[in-house]
């Protein structure tokens, strides 16, 4: 009946076991004298929005007779909506700083070579040829420049991930902050190729638009 609940698992006397000695296998002395029947069978509630987890764990701790402890680290889920605000703010800005000077890069130059075709375009337009057909090679360019460099900035970003996600799990442990998912990936992938190609693109329409007028 909650929202944003991922999943729900049970955890019996017999898994809490095998998980406990799993924990603390390289102490064989804490595993000896542990059975089933001392550990409590349990809930894991796993859930996409942490902010339900605290609602459940205040409707539940009334209930003495039924449940004997909620675990909820509160003091680490809040943490963690710290440093993800934190990192998403950080990251918009950084996205809009990178789009600002992608834009303007593009804009420099394609009307640098505008300019320099400035004759070429003039004589092209009193041959008959239409403002489009002038303005497609500059336009072919702009997307040529955001493909190459949505696929340069995707890699580099994939790279940094994957040699930097065990180091940020082991900072936020025992929360997995980040994991790979391979579809989530060619997403942004394919988001950022598309971004790169249309700040491009009209970067170079406003250029060439600037400059062929006639």
């Amino acid at each position: 009946s909650y929202p944003n609940i991922r999943e729900i698992k049970f955890i019996s006397k017999e898994k809490a076991l095998s998980i406990y000695k799993e924990q603390n296998r390289d102490n064989p002395l804490l595993t000896e004298m542990v059975t089933a029947s001392i550990l409590p069978a349990s809930f894991e509630v796993s859930a996409s929005a942490p902010q339900v987890l605290e609602q459940i764990a205040q409707n539940f701790s009334s209930k003495t007779g039924q449940i004997d402890e909620i675990i909820y680290q509160k003091d680490i889920i809040q943490s963690l909506l710290n440093w993800t605000k934190i990192i998403r703010q950080s990251g918009l800005a950084l996205v809009a700083a990178i789009l600002a000077f992608a834009f303007l890069v593009n804009f420099t130059i394609i009307s640098m070579k505008v300019t320099n075709r400035k004759e070429e375009i003039k004589i092209s337009r009193l041959l008959g040829a239409s403002k489009f057909y002038v303005k497609k090679p500059f336009l072919l360019e702009g997307i040529y420049y955001g493909f190459f460099g949505g696929v340069l900035g995707s890699t580099t970003s994939l790279l940094f991930f994957l040699n930097f996600k065990d180091s940020i799990n082991t900072f936020f442990t025992p929360i997995e902050f980040v994991k790979f998912d391979p579809a989530f990936s060619l997403l942004v992938i394919f988001s950022s190729l598309s971004l790169g190609m249309f700040i491009s693109l009209f970067a170079s329409w406003i250029s060439s638009n600037r400059f062929i007028k006639f």
